[in-house]
């Protein structure tokens, strides 16, 4: 064999394994973004609550879900945390539950009043 044949070759593999990388890494990008969709035409109030409260305080991520009538007693002044409560929103455990089960919230209760985090990739499609 001359030796441009082992070259071309050579070019050949790396450029099939690039494609192979990139093409995996996009369709793994366009797959989130469609399961984002999905899940915000399901709860698209919600969302706009969220995007609201993240326009006014930008670093903020916890928030609690709160059932009918409940009230948090001790807040911690130095965080922000938001509040999305049962009788604005329908089903509203149901709807976090769907946002945990694609990880774009994490659960982080650590008494009787759901209390959950969103991830830096949700916040992200929120703004997109």
């Amino acid at each position: 064999m001359e030796w441009y044949t082992w070259v071309f070759s050579g070019v050949g593999l790396l450029i099939l394994t690039l494609i192979g990388i990139f093409g995996r890494h996009f369709w793994s990008c366009w797959m989130r973004w469609r399961e984002f969709g999905l899940i915000q035409r399901k709860m698209p109030e919600l969302f706009e609550e969220m995007r609201i409260d993240l326009q006014e305080h930008p670093n903020g991520r916890e928030f609690f879900v709160l059932p009918k009538g409940a009230m948090i007693g001790m807040k911690d002044p130095s965080r922000m945390i938001f509040e999305y409560r049962c009788e604005k929103h329908e089903n509203l455990a149901d709807k976090v539950g769907i946002l945990e089960s694609y990880g774009f919230v994490h659960d982080i209760t650590s008494a009787n009043v759901g209390r959950f985090k969103m991830t830096e990739e949700f916040v992200d499609f929120l703004f997109k």
